[in-house]
């Protein structure tokens, strides 16, 4: 045994007289029997002695481990890429006296893969790192590595906003929703690049809406083998209070011969529609849907009965159908002298 373990064992041993240590009443052997409290003070320095000595003994002993080796990556060549992802870590199992594994496996260095090559052996490489003062590396899974390049590339692709938006009663978005900047710079693998089309932000909710939006959201971060020029965006959106309004259309055929005409039963359709509160009093003064039937509509038809099409006719106010009624109408032709 070392000299340093042998005078380690001997101050370990020299704290058996622990009744003197503990308490001077202790230390009087007419002092009587030990107390519940100096019971359990002996119990607890015996039971850490014993570690002490079990550690002492049988961390000489030769053990087999497995453990999770960190994975980094060298560096690539001037204007490449990798197409794929490499591990992480890698699994080793590692061979060797007790206390060097022990000192090794609060300290594992990272393995750096040469990503240069196009297969990596990766046995040989955690034996060149971890090898040495009696340990050995067993085996490593998995063993080869197979790298994955391309020529690097940048990309601009639109940003696609993830937001689900909860609008309170009566309350709805106001035009399109704004993003800035609308896109992202994409740099990686020409082949990753090319599958590509757009940028998701991260899932988010908000819920009871009423006022504008202006906030901003994540992008989802790309794995290690790409980078973004930038990692958030900026949202804007007008939000307004909507109310119902409500309009009869005559309808009309679209596309008739100079000498048919196709009359409606009923003539007149009625739209409800959704507008701001603010734009309300404007809608009123304007036409703002068309209802038509195409003419090779009628004539292909053998039931009698069409569905009218609802066409808006303006588009400076934010407007949106809710519905129209009827949902068919009946129809015959009238052929002109």
């Amino acid at each position: 045994m070392p000299k340093s373990k042998k005078r380690l064992l001997k101050r370990l041993l020299s704290l058996a007289d622990i009744r003197g240590w503990f308490s001077p009443s202790m230390a009087n052997d007419d002092a009587g029997t030990f107390t519940k409290r100096e019971k359990v003070m002996v119990l607890g320095v015996a039971y850490v002695l014993a570690i002490g000595l079990w550690f002492m003994v049988n961390m000489d002993r030769e053990f087999t481990i497995t453990t999770n080796l960190p994975v980094a990556m060298g560096d690539l060549a001037e204007g490449m890429a990798l197409r794929q992802p490499i591990p992480t870590s890698v699994q080793v199992t590692l061979n060797g006296p007790g206390w060097n594994l022990m000192s090794l496996y609060g300290n594992l260095p990272n393995l750096v893969l040469d990503v240069r090559q196009e297969e990596v052996d990766v046995l040989a490489s955690a034996r060149d790192l971890l090898t040495g003062d009696g340990v050995n590396v067993l085996r490593v899974q998995p063993f080869m590595l197979t790298i994955r390049i391309d020529d690097r590339v940048t990309k601009r692709v639109p940003v696609e906003p993830r937001l689900q938006i909860d609008f309170r009663n009566r309350y709805d978005l106001v035009g399109p929703i704004r993003l800035f900047p609308d896109s992202v710079d994409i740099a990686g693998a020409k082949s990753v690049l090319d599958t590509i089309r757009s940028w998701p932000t991260r899932r988010d909710e908000i819920t009871g809406v009423r006022d504008a939006l202006d906030l901003s959201l994540a992008l989802v971060e790309p794995s290690y083998i790409m980078q973004i020029s930038h990692p958030t965006v900026r949202i804007e959106a007008d939000v307004a209070e909507f109310t119902e309004g409500e309009v009869r259309i005559p309808i009309r055929t679209r596309g008739q011969p100079r000498n048919r005409d196709v009359v409606y039963s009923p003539t007149f359709v009625t739209v409800k529609y959704d507008v701001p509160i603010e734009e309300y009093t404007r809608s009123l003064a304007q036409v703002l849907f068309a209802a038509y039937v195409p003419y090779t509509m009628a004539t292909r038809d053998s039931t009698g009965f069409v569905v009218p099409q609802i066409e808006r006719t303006e588009s400076s106010l934010h407007i949106r159908i809710r519905s129209f009624q009827p949902r068919t109408v009946s129809y015959y032709h009238i052929v002109a002298e």
